[in-house]
């Protein structure tokens, strides 16, 4: 029932009415609007009013455009114009007006129907005047025009909007190899204003875009072909080096953001971790990726990336003040060198086919050991901390180990069979202990 008071006005004032009265201390306000996360933004239903109309508004723009274009060639040129310019016009008068009355919702909508129409303004006149530039451009002046609109209003709800239109706009940077000084720019706006208005909608938005962003920096960095940065042998490296990086950023501000909600948005993105970690238990991938680190090398940008990621985990140790978050943080930097260091080798000279044998053989080996560490490690830092979600974790971790054992028999048969037998005795005895000591947890 408490999580219904997360955002509350109401509870607060209550609470400020029990400290007035003198029935809690300071030091007990503090404590509740912690526990119950009075301090946190309400959760998205309690703001469906605002949302909803937005989402109106949106639906009605684009039932206005549609049923211009029904009748578009039988508009004269003055009439096409004024269909996109007019509601645009309307909206931004409506606006100002509602600001000026002082109410602040209406002219928030109003300014997000205005930014909506304005950018179906910029295809409308493009199509008007045959204008065939390039149409990229289109989206990043409307991503410009509405920017201000988000800071004035501080509109999640737009912001969400205009981060999407800046990961399409990315996405054709990177088709067509540009890159922009706006890119950078822009980059900066958005993390602004994920810093200085905290949601979890904006920060997962914002996981996408930095994601584009590195990646369109990358290509013009180095001039490599954007097929090399999606290469499915590099994936494990790039993507173990983000995820280490946004986390790493994510570490300043996660105080910023509900409890429940950082430590899943860390857990899932460490999980992503594990699991390219996990295929390099499997030898076939490890040969592919062996292959080609050892005749294309490593970008080096991936490097660089997994080096800013180290120094921002370092600098950021004394901020995080829990110790199992920063003991999974460590174990991931762990993971993903391992990965690095290997890659490093196999890049800096070329090996002939036995060569190749040998370190598949040593990283297949120690990649399958170093799993089967990392899975009694989680088993054990669940039962250190008392917490059953990561024991279950490292339960699971090591089914999926033993099942990918299963399938590719490592070793042999009887390698295989003891491996089997001794991690099912394991389990059951682990189970067993947890069941009896930790049975209400």
């Amino acid at each position: 029932m408490w999580s219904h008071l997360k955002g509350s006005e109401r509870f607060k004032e209550e609470i400020d009415l029990w400290k007035a009265q003198g029935w809690i201390s300071p030091e007990q306000v503090d404590l509740f609007v912690e526990n119950y996360e009075l301090n946190q933004a309400p959760p998205w239903y309690k703001q469906s009013g605002v949302l909803i109309k937005a989402v109106s508004l949106f639906i009605i723009a684009a039932g206005i455009f549609l049923l211009i274009s029904a009748n578009w060639q039988e508009l004269p040129i003055v009439a096409q114009m004024l269909a996109g310019l007019l509601p645009l016009g309307i909206a931004y008068v409506m606006a100002i007006r509602y600001y000026l009355q002082g109410e602040e919702v209406s002219a928030r909508l109003a300014m997000i129907f205005a930014s909506l129409v304005f950018g179906a303004n910029i295809a409308l006149q493009a199509q008007i005047f045959h204008i065939s530039a390039y149409y990229p451009d289109g989206v990043l002046w409307w991503i410009i025009g509405s920017l201000p609109v988000i800071f004035f209003f501080r509109s999640t709800f737009l912001a969400v909007i205009l981060q999407a239109l800046f990961l399409l706009w990315l996405f054709w940077q990177n088709e067509f190899f540009q890159f922009s000084l706006w890119s950078p720019l822009l980059m900066l706006a958005f993390a602004y204003f994920v810093y200085r208005n905290p949601h979890w909608l904006d920060l997962l938005f914002m996981l996408g875009s930095f994601y584009m962003f590195l990646v369109n920096l990358i290509i013009t960095v180095e001039e490599s072909r954007l097929e090399r940065i999606y290469e499915p042998e590099l994936m494990p490296l790039f993507f173990g080096a983000y995820i280490l990086l946004f986390l790493s950023i994510f570490n300043f501000i996660k105080k910023d953001y509900a409890g429940k909600f950082a430590d899943t948005f860390q857990s899932s993105l460490l999980t992503v971790i594990v699991f390219f970690f996990y295929l390099f238990t499997f030898e076939g991938v490890v040969s592919e990726v062996v292959s080609t680190i050892s005749a294309s090398g490593v970008p080096t940008s991936f490097y660089a990336l997994f080096i800013i990621a180290c120094v921002l985990h370092w600098q950021g140790m004394g901020i995080d003040t829990s110790k199992s978050s920063r003991a999974k943080m460590n174990i991931a930097f762990i993971m993903v060198g391992l990965l690095f260091i290997p890659a490093l080798f196999l890049a800096m000279g070329s090996i002939g086919a036995e060569g190749l044998k040998a370190a598949t053989d040593v990283i297949f080996l120690a990649m399958n050991v170093l799993f089967f560490a990392y899975c009694i490690w989680k088993i054990y830092h669940g039962i250190d901390i008392q917490e059953k979600g990561d024991f279950m974790r490292g339960i699971f971790y090591l089914l999926a180990w033993l099942i990918g054992r299963y399938i590719i028999l490592f070793e042999d048969y009887l390698t295989t069979s003891i491996i089997f037998i001794l991690s099912g005795v394991g389990l059951y005895y682990l189970n067993s202990y947890w069941n009896k000591k930790f049975e209400h947890y």
